[in-house]
């Protein structure tokens, strides 16, 4: 489809004319008016409440907010986990149980160690929970540990 450069001109123009026409009826509307004014004012609020749910959102550091773990936190974690690996290696049941250092964080201030995995049967889970407080990993423990499922 091909036009010739005075249909196109044309047709801008027409263009123009309605943008026109519909800018006078726009602004000659009191309700047209009102109308801007609340999308207006509806806008710059939800703008708002975006750049206020960014801003405390972002991570803080210092004294107000969660600052990142320190070193000797995230490894005082990671020691506790390796003091109780040795013991599960030892024994063949407890051959599907992970251990895992989860490092210090706002919901847990002191990192913990979390055990993972499954279990023949409560005998064997009481033996689990014996082996891992006989290490004292030094953080608390989190248990996912399914029973009865291997």
């Amino acid at each position: 489809m091909r036009f010739d450069r005075d249909e196109i001109i044309s047709r801008l123009r027409e263009l123009r004319y309605r943008f026109d026409d519909l800018r006078a009826k726009f602004r000659d509307s009191p309700e047209d008016r009102r109308k801007i004014l609340i999308i207006g004012v509806g806008g710059a609020a939800a703008l708002v409440l975006l750049v206020v749910r960014v801003v405390t959102w972002l991570p803080r550091g210092g004294k107000d907010g969660a600052a990142s773990p320190s070193h000797e936190a995230v490894a005082s974690v990671v020691k506790g986990a390796e003091s109780v690996r040795p013991e599960l290696e030892s024994d063949a049941r407890f051959a599907s149980i992970k251990i895992f250092a989860v490092p210090p964080s706002e919901k847990e201030p002191a990192g913990k160690v979390l055990v993972m995995g499954a279990v023949a049967s409560e005998a064997d889970f009481t033996r689990l929970k014996q082996l891992v407080e006989k290490a004292h990993p030094g953080v608390p423990v989190g248990w996912q540990v399914a029973v009865g499922l291997k």
